[in-house]
């Protein structure tokens, strides 16, 4: 009976391992921009009613390339700022809001002028990058620096 639970329990480790070596390194989750990528904002200036884009940048960094494929979203987190209206706060990437090339993928949130004054709009992104042998699943946040004149 013995010899019974040590081949369950070799058979059951034997099983976990493969498949933690089958799943190999594809999740890299919640790490800061690295070797792998970069992200940036272009800051924004408005007057009150006018409308325009907060544009976040995506780019794959040399030896990665973008995951067209991949789900990727990007999220303009917290309640509404004081100086813009944001139009639209979740942005999808198979639902063509993403302008993706080989390497790099933008995404303009479209904003209106409210109010005078100088915020931040922070927004979240996840999205994947590869190489020739893996694909990394990465989140990213961004603050996008929003100037409102009269």
């Amino acid at each position: 009976m013995k010899n019974v639970v040590r081949i369950a329990l070799t058979a059951a480790l034997l099983l976990t391992g493969a498949a933690a070596v089958a799943a190999g390194p594809t999740a890299d989750e919640g790490k800061p921009a690295g070797a792998e990528f970069s992200i940036k904002a272009t800051p924004v200036k408005l007057t009150i009613d006018k409308a325009g884009n907060a544009v976040i940048t995506i780019a794959a960094s040399p030896g990665f390339h973008w995951n067209k494929d991949y789900p990727a979203q990007a999220v303009v987190d917290g309640a509404d700022p004081k100086t813009v209206k944001v139009a639209k706060r979740e942005f999808k990437q198979l639902s063509g809001d993403f302008e993706a090339t080989e390497t790099t993928a933008t995404v303009k949130i479209p904003v209106v002028g409210k109010a005078a004054g100088e915020e931040q709009l922070t927004v979240n992104a996840r999205f994947s990058v590869c190489n020739e042998s893996m694909c990394l699943i990465k989140k990213a946040s961004v603050e996008v620096p929003l100037a409102v004149a009269k």
